[in-house]
């Protein structure tokens, strides 16, 4: 399990949410990350998540301090700093912003629309279908945003 550092509940169900998230889970166990954005992996929040999967999931049964993550997500994402109570929704979209820029992950723009193929756009991006059918002539719009 994940030990809480204080406030920190609102971080350790969100941890728990992504080590028990199949894809990502077998991601990170696979090691499928390799760090170019920094020299070292001593600042990159994928590769200290990649730890935590690994630590959480290799079979010994004590609990994990999670500080040098909580940490880099300080960092990374200055408005959840402090040791104050957060919102856990909060924390989740910061964390998987950071992690999707960790892995190089590119926003659609006007000009390139085409969404990013990273672990996080995987399984967290996606487009919502709206239907509408007549009917009288039996005839569907179909609009994808």
């Amino acid at each position: 399990g994940l030990c809480n550092m204080g406030n920190t509940c609102f971080m350790n169900s969100v941890l728990q949410a992504i080590i028990h998230t199949p894809v990502l889970r077998d991601f990170f166990l696979a090691e499928q990350h390799m760090c170019v954005t920094y020299a070292d992996s001593e600042h990159c929040v994928v590769c200290e998540m990649r730890c935590l999967v690994q630590e959480f999931h290799n079979g010994k049964l004590s609990a994990f301090v999670p500080c040098k993550l909580l940490q880099l997500i300080w960092t990374h994402a200055h408005h959840m700093a402090g040791y104050e109570q957060q919102d856990a929704h909060e924390f989740f979209i910061a964390t998987l912003d950071v992690l999707h820029r960790h892995l190089g992950g590119k926003t659609p723009t006007a000009n390139s629309p085409q969404y990013c193929q990273c672990v996080i756009d995987t399984v967290f991006a996606g487009k919502l279908q709206s239907d509408l059918g007549c009917e009288k002539c039996k005839h569907t719009s179909t609009t994808i945003a």
